[in-house]
């Protein structure tokens, strides 16, 4: 079969090849599955479709730049564990159906600058080998990167996050950027955020102001009395994580928040910490863990008024 032959010994020029591709998804009913799985590609191959029906890719192997800009995924489309070998560009493409990058290695530069996700894309497993930009792209259901690998810059501005972005567990050899992104819905268990830049990003608040990670609201928000200690320990390490981050920067307002963080999960985590009388509740109550300064200079006032009482009622006289 010309489509699974290797590459090099397909018999036809790069071409041809490419013109049997192309004819396979135009005679393609809309209501069918375009199936290129395990498809070896020869070449660069431009997909110049302004839509194209439900296609797999699986298994593929792309050994040339690959440019699927302004490309319309109508039904779905399924690039597990695919390939791609050079440069790979989904500038401006919409995925209108189901998508996933499961297993899916990025040997060179990968563009997702401006596409529309409409459907949840999952990045399970995934490896990005060189840059990686995520620009003005738009997730309308979320997006999952779980357990991905990124070993070179990546990119992420601008990003729209309609709803929860999961960005958990990530291995990251060099560094992600995160610039101009609303992190109101965005969840980064597992992820070690001091390989990130946040940029001018928007974090959600808490009543008193207070920056906080999208996986604390979720916490509290759901009252169902199950024991989620662990949960909440884990958020203490992303907190934990964001204060050693912000000390190296010597950013004092940023580790000063995120302190406050820490501590308020330290305490949480622990029914009897958060609900009865112990070092952390006084430590919260007398200074906001050290962070509230008017409040434990009113605490202090107090504690002055208090033995001022006291020692006019016992009569009790400091010796001069």
């Amino acid at each position: 079969c010309v489509f699974h032959a290797p590459k090099g010994e397909k018999g036809i020029l790069l071409k041809e090849f490419n013109g049997l591709i192309f004819k396979r998804i135009k005679e393609t009913n809309e209501n069918e599955l375009c199936d290129l799985s395990g498809t070896i590609f020869e070449g660069d191959i431009s997909f110049q479709f302004n839509k194209v029906p439900k296609i797999s890719f699986k298994e593929a192997t792309f050994n040339g730049m690959t440019d699927f800009a302004g490309v319309h995924f109508s039904k779905g489309v399924s690039f597990n564990r695919v390939n791609f070998k050079g440069k790979t560009h989904f500038l401006s493409a919409q995925f209108s159906g189901k998508i996933n990058f499961v297993k899916t290695t990025f040997f060179e530069e990968i563009n997702f600058n401006k596409v529309t996700f409409s459907k949840t894309p999952y990045f399970t497993r995934a490896t990005f080998n060189r840059d990686v930009n995520f620009i003005w792209s738009e997730f309308n259901s979320g997006v999952y990167f779980f357990r991905a690998t990124f070993c070179a810059e990546t990119y992420f501005r601008g990003m729209t996050f309609k709803k929860e972005g999961s960005i958990v567990f990530l291995n990251i050899k060099e560094s992600i950027k995160l610039e101009g992104v609303n992190l109101g819905k965005v969840s980064f268990i597992g992820t070690d955020l001091r390989k990130i830049d946040f940029i001018n990003c928007k974090w959600p608040k808490e009543k008193n102001g207070r920056h906080v990670l999208y996986n604390e609201i979720e916490l509290f928000r759901n009252k169902n009395g199950k024991d989620i200690s662990n949960k909440i320990k884990k958020v203490e390490i992303l907190y934990r994580q964001l204060k050693q981050k912000y000390k190296e920067e010597h950013d004092e307002f940023e580790v000063s928040n995120w302190h406050y963080g820490e501590k308020e999960m330290f305490r949480k985590s622990n029914h009897c910490r958060r609900f009865l009388p112990s070092i952390s509740t006084l430590y919260w109550l007398s200074s906001g863990y050290g962070e509230r300064p008017m409040r434990a200079g009113i605490m202090l006032l107090l504690l002055v008024i208090a033995m001022s009482i006291f020692f006019g009622l016992t009569g009790i006289k400091l010796v001069d």
